[in-house]
C-alpha cells in the first residue's frame, strides 16, 4: 500500500458507516476525496432525474446527506493503516493461499507457510479473488454480460453547469455526478 486502483464514489450511506468505524475524521484530513452533493441521472434522455443528498443539515438530525468520491490508492491506504490502528493484525506483501471456514471464523494458509486463525475473513483482492475462485464460490450473474472501461477526462464540463430547468446544482453546489444512458449502455460522469 498505496496501490493504484480506480477512484471510488460512495453512496451516501457509507458515510456514517466511516464515522462509525472511526475511519471518517482520518479520511477528511486528508486530501484523498471531494464531497458529492447528489447526482442527475439521466435514463429517460426526455427529463432527467436529480438526487440531490443534502437536503438538511447533519447538525440537526445527525443524518448525513452527502457522499464522497475517493482517490482510492491514499483512502484504501487510510483505511488499512485505521484497521492496524485499531488492533487488526494485518498482512502485507504474503500470499493468501486457502481459507478453510469453521465454527467462529476459520484458518487462514499464507503463502510463506504460516497459518491464522481468523474470527472474520474478508477476500479483498478484487477481482482475481483467488480464495473464492479456488473454493467455486465465484459466480458470474448470467443477466449482466457487462465490460467496463475507464478513463480519465479534462476540459469536460460539470452537471451542475447544465441549464435546464429541472438542475437543481448551481455553480456553488458542486460536483454532482452524471449517469447517462443511452440505446447499448449507460456511463458515469464522476467529476
Amino acid at each position: 500500500f498505496p496501490r493504484y486502483q480506480i477512484g471510488e464514489s460512495f453512496a451516501h450511506p457509507v458515510v456514517p458507516a466511516l464515522q462509525e468505524s472511526g475511519a471518517l475524521a482520518k479520511v477528511m484530513a486528508s486530501a484523498c476525496w471531494v464531497k458529492k452533493f447528489g447526482g442527475v441521472y439521466a435514463w429517460d434522455p426526455g427529463r432527467p432525474g436529480v438526487a440531490l443528498f443534502d437536503q438538511a443539515p447533519f447538525e440537526k438530525d445527525g443524518v448525513h446527506r452527502w457522499t464522497m468520491h475517493v482517490d482510492r490508492a491514499e483512502f484504501d491506504h487510510i483505511l488499512l493503516d485505521h484497521a492496524a490502528d485499531v488492533g487488526v493484525e494485518v498482512f502485507q506483501g504474503v500470499a493468501v493461499t486457502a481459507y478453510e471456514p469453521g465454527g467462529h471464523g476459520g484458518l487462514v494458509r499464507l503463502g510463506d507457510g504460516r497459518a491464522v486463525r481468523a474470527g472474520y475473513f474478508v477476500d479483498a483482492s478484487g477481482r482475481q479473488s483467488g480464495v473464492s475462485a479456488a473454493r467455486n464460490k465465484r459466480g458470474w450473474l448470467s443477466n449482466f454480460k457487462n465490460i467496463a472501461i475507464w478513463q480519465h477526462f479534462t476540459g469536460g464540463g460539470h452537471a451542475q453547469n447544465l441549464a435546464e430547468d429541472w438542475n437543481v446544482f448551481t455553480a456553488d453546489n458542486l460536483s454532482p455526478i452524471g449517469c447517462f444512458a443511452f440505446r447499448d449502455g449507460w456511463f458515469w460522469v464522476i467529476p
